[in-house]
Parts: C-alpha cells; sequence; structure tokens
C-alpha cells in the first residue's frame, strides 16, 4: 500500500467512511499504448466497483 493510500483512509475514516478503496493506472510513463491500456483497464475496474452501492449485501453481488 502507497503512503497516499494510507492517508486517506485515515482522513476518511476520521470522517467515518470505512469502505475505501483504490484503482491504480500503473505505467503511465511507459509509452501511448501502455498509458492507454492502464487508463482502459482503470476504467473498467472502477466501473466495477461503482455499479454496487455500499450498503448491498454482499450475497446480492453477482459476477
Amino acid at each position: 500500500m502507497e503512503h497516499q493510500e494510507s492517508y486517506l483512509k485515515t482522513v476518511f475514516g476520521f470522517f467515518g467512511v470505512t469502505d475505501v478503496r483504490f484503482e491504480r493506472a500503473e505505467g503511465l510513463a511507459m509509452g501511448e499504448a501502455a498509458k492507454t491500456a492502464a487508463l482502459a483497464g482503470a476504467q473498467v475496474e472502477i466501473l466495477a466497483e461503482t455499479q454496487v452501492a455500499a450498503n448491498q449485501p454482499q450475497s446480492a453481488l453477482v459476477a
């Protein structure tokens, strides 16, 4: 876990937000093709995470 992630979890936890998730787009400085692929992959992961409401029970999740 990177420093920013632990810091943000602490800050959000102070305000009562305990379900904090991070998605990474790594390899952005490796050329345009790698950058495009990394951003597209991160966008897919973000969309997958945000499709489910935080208060929805885990048993209701369908992969």
